[in-house]
């Protein structure tokens, strides 16, 4: 068993893992969608490239789903998604 500071150092990169974790998932959802959102749409506005850039990873897979059905960009962003 290591000191209090040694444990809280482990605490620290142990919970730096998992935030990182979550944020590469977030970014990979988000390159995904815009990358997916291109090939239907064709360039898409800064405005709604930012706004995937800030979303959750909720708000992501939840426009990942719309993208399937929606029949513009504005469809996806507009289906009482939260945002």
């Amino acid at each position: 068993m290591g000191t209090l500071a040694e444990q809280w150092i482990e605490e620290g990169i142990e919970k730096g893992k998992v935030q990182g974790l979550e944020k590469g998932l977030e970014q990979g959802k988000a390159d995904t969608f815009l990358r997916l959102a291109r090939l239907k749409f064709g360039e898409l506005p800064e405005q709604r490239i930012d706004a995937v850039r800030a979303a959750t990873v909720a708000q992501l897979d939840q426009w990942l789903d719309a993208l399937l059905v929606a029949d513009t960009l504005d469809d996806i962003f507009n289906m009482g998604l939260p945002g």
